[in-house]
Parts: C-alpha cells; structure tokens; sequence
C-alpha cells in the first residue's frame, strides 16, 4: 500500500479558504456511513444508514456521472496539479462492518475501492490501542435508549428543547437526532452530564442496550481482520478519532490525544503511514481553528470536512470537503452554487450531515 505525503505547514491559512478556479478543474468527495441488509426505520436514517438495494443503486448512478478514482490517486492528483476531471472518491466514516459486509462486495464489482475512517480506543496502560467490533458509540447508546424507553415525554429544557412527545415513533426518532445535534455542539464537560441525564429520564439500563445491539450486525464495528482485508483488497484506511467528540470543544491535550492517538493506534495495528484523517461531524463550527494544524503535526496527510465544496489543486488539504450521496446524485449544481458563493464570501454553505 501506498505512504501518502506528509502535508506542509498550513502556514496561517484559514480553515474556510476560499476555492480558486472552476468546476472544470474539481474533483469531489462523497460520503456514506453504514450499509445494512434490515429494513430501514426512521431512526435508521436518522443516522445516515444505507439499505444495501439502495447503496447499489446510488453506486450505479455515480458511476454514470463519474468516475470513481481511489483516494492516494486523488492526492496524487491534487500535487502534481493536473485532477482528474468529474472524478470522484468514495468515503466511509465510523468504521462500521456494515462497509466490509456490505459496501465492500457491491464496489468490488463496479471495480471500486473506497476509503475506511476508523476509530480506535485509547490504550490501557502499557497496551496498545486497539480496535473493537462491539463498541457502542455514545449516539448509538442514546439511539437505543430512545428506541427502548416506555416513557412517553422527556424534558430536554436544559437543550432549549423544552418538553418532547415520545409516543410517536417517527417523531420520537427526529427528536433523538435533534438532541444528539444540540449535544455534540456543547463541551464535554457540559455534554456529558446532560447525556448521562437523559439516559437516566429515559429508564433504559447499560444491560438493556448492549444486550439490543448484540441483537442487530448494524451496530457491529470493523474487526481489525476485516481492516486488513480492506487493506489488501486496495482499500485506504484513515483516521477519525479515538471517541468521536467535536473537536472544537477539547482543550489541547485532549485534542492531540484524539488525532496524534488515533494516528499512532492506526500505525501500531496496522502499518499506516501518513494516514487521511475525517474530522467528526465535520462542520467547520465543530472541527475548530487548532484541529488542522494539529492534524498535520500529527502526520495526518490530509483531512476531511462536511462542507459541500469541490476539490481543486488550491483547496486546503486539511479542508477537504465531502458530499453526502443525495448531494451528488438529486442536486447536481449544489457544488456550483456553493463554489461561487464562496467566492462572493457568503459564509452560509451547507454542511453534509455526519454523525
């Protein structure tokens, strides 16, 4: 496997750079996160799981409009300055098995690789860090005590939510997504107790939800076998954090802990070198001005945002931005209209939704 080039200095440059140049000379980035063969339910799409009958579909339809290339020959690219026009990479955050069960075999017959964000855990003491199939995510803990709870109303006052219906469904699953999009824009400080809080409201126990997600493969991680496999099998393998938090709101040791950590887990597990990083959630607000430069310290060799932009030559390589697949597939001059309001300074883009 390729080592991808360790970026220069972002000397001063600012995280909202603006784009030079024009579509004709852009490439683009999309994003997915997980692929399951059960039905979908709103809290499914809620958090931006994808039916496999769907994920082929939306694979057949941008390989019509274009080409999809592999991440290191998008960097390569983007250095020598000569992009491949309509070009496209395919991304996957979070590190689900839902991408090696699922997406894996459909780009594999389309000819396709993609790119792996994975995250690791910390390191106990005198360990390495490692990689764990049956971690819950602190979204997928909240999503399931919400999927479980015979409450029928929750104040959620102290998120400016006042207080929620929870006798329906599709509502109730909304507001649960409502609630993870107020809660990761707080500190942890702040954001953990109220997280603790609902969790305690909403009746539901640790034993509860584990025993839930065993019962479902959508809430199953990558297994460093299946990382290995995507590795040989022509897939990129980046980083994404060691816990998911909004970067934005860490102090400066968390925050190395979370990129130079993750980094040296991925090295140590499996080889990586100069890995691409996707910062979590992936909205300029959330990454924060000292998550670039950290990164690239870190020897991150590029990272990604949420923002809907085209790459060219000129973008920042520790601002990349990603589309979501509705983005590319149902609003095909969205990249057009916010390339050009970049260019008068409008600062409001839409962000691709990221868990």
């Amino acid at each position: 496997m390729p080592s991808y080039p360790v970026a220069p200095p972002l000397q001063g440059k600012p995280i909202l750079e603006p784009i030079e140049g024009t579509e004709d000379d852009s490439m683009k980035a999309v994003v997915f996160h997980n692929v399951i063969s059960d039905p979908l339910d709103e809290f499914d799409r809620q958090l931006y799981r994808k039916h496999i009958n769907g994920f082929t579909r939306a694979i057949k339809v941008l390989r019509k409009q274009y080409e999809i290339i592999s991440l290191p020959e998008m960097l390569s690219r983007l250095e020598s300055g000569d992009p491949a026009p309509n070009a496209l990479t395919i991304t996957f955050d979070d590190g689900f098995a839902g991408v090696y069960d699922f997406a894996r075999p459909v780009l594999a017959e389309a000819g396709a690789t993609a790119t792996a964000f994975i995250l690791t855990e910390p390191p106990l003491p005198g360990h390495a860090g490692t990689v764990s199939e049956h971690r819950l995510l602190h979204f997928e803990v909240l999503e399931i005590a919400f999927r479980l709870t015979q409450r029928t109303s929750l104040d959620v006052a102290d998120l400016g939510l006042g207080q929620l219906d929870l006798t329906s469904p599709s509502q109730t699953a909304r507001d649960m997504n409502r609630i993870k999009s107020e809660l990761k824009r707080l500190p942890a400080s702040i954001s953990g107790p109220i997280h603790h809080r609902i969790l305690e409201d909403l009746a539901v126990s640790p034993d509860e939800i584990e025993a839930y997600a065993a019962r479902f493969p959508k809430y199953q991680k990558l297994s460093a076998s299946q990382i290995a496999a995507l590795r040989h099998e022509g897939w990129t393998i980046g980083g994404h954090t060691r816990n998911h938090p909004a970067l934005s709101s860490l102090d400066e040791a968390t925050l190395h802990s979370e990129l130079a950590g993750n980094l040296q887990d991925l090295s140590t597990l499996f080889g990586l070198t100069h890995p691409p990083l996707a910062y979590p959630y992936g909205a300029p607000a959330l990454v924060g001005p000292q998550a670039p430069e950290v990164a690239r310290q870190a020897g991150f060799s590029c990272a990604f945002t949420t923002v809907q932009e085209p790459i060219t030559p000129s973008t920042n390589r520790f601002h990349l931005g990603r589309y979501g697949e509705d983005d590319l597939l149902h609003s095909q001059g969205r990249d057009i209209a916010a390339w050009a309001a970049r260019q008068r300074g409008n600062p409001t883009i839409s962000d691709t939704p990221s868990s």
